[in-house]
């Protein structure tokens, strides 16, 4: 048996599949618990992170994060892990790993072991009813937004 799954990829879901990557990420979450016979599995979905490319390219860096939060939010047992903040510009992969790691764990604790490790943002994200109610949103979550005179660089209160 699998206690759960963690699910870190996307970036290749960018560009004109953007729009169609929460439906198949949806389907492969029902198709993997329908073959491993574990129709509760949990899944952890760790988003992109920043990266340079988010507004140059096509948009779809944000479009696949948003069907990522989207995911969560409409199956059960499925929790996503916010990683805006930890990116780096010039790299795709995060720098600051134990940010990414300590997050996923505490994701985890809540979602697959039912226990809050540290406090956490608790936002969206739907657990399965036989379990405690915990959401499933984990990392800073963005109040407002606000692009500041020209610089173009949005501003969010955590």
């Amino acid at each position: 048996a699998v206690r759960a799954v963690l699910w870190y990829q996307g970036e290749s879901n960018t560009g004109d599949r953007a729009m169609r990557y929460g439906d198949e990420l949806k389907a492969m979450i029902q198709l993997w618990r329908v073959k491993w016979h574990q129709p509760d599995m949990p899944f952890l979905i760790v988003q992109l992170p920043k990266f340079d490319i988010d507004a140059i390219e096509d948009g779809g860096w944000p479009l696949v994060r948003e069907q990522e939060w989207n995911v969560a939010n409409e199956l059960e047992n499925v929790a996503t892990v916010v990683t805006l903040d930890a990116g780096e510009g010039n790299d795709l992969h995060p720098y600051d790993k134990k940010l990414v790691a300590d997050r996923v764990f505490n994701a985890a604790m809540d979602l697959v072991y039912g226990r809050q490790a540290q406090p956490q943002p608790a936002v969206g994200g739907r657990r399965h009813p036989r379990q405690p109610r915990r959401r499933g949103i984990h990392g800073p979550m963005p109040r407002r937004a606000s692009l500041p005179g020209d610089a173009g660089v949005p501003v969010l209160d955590a």
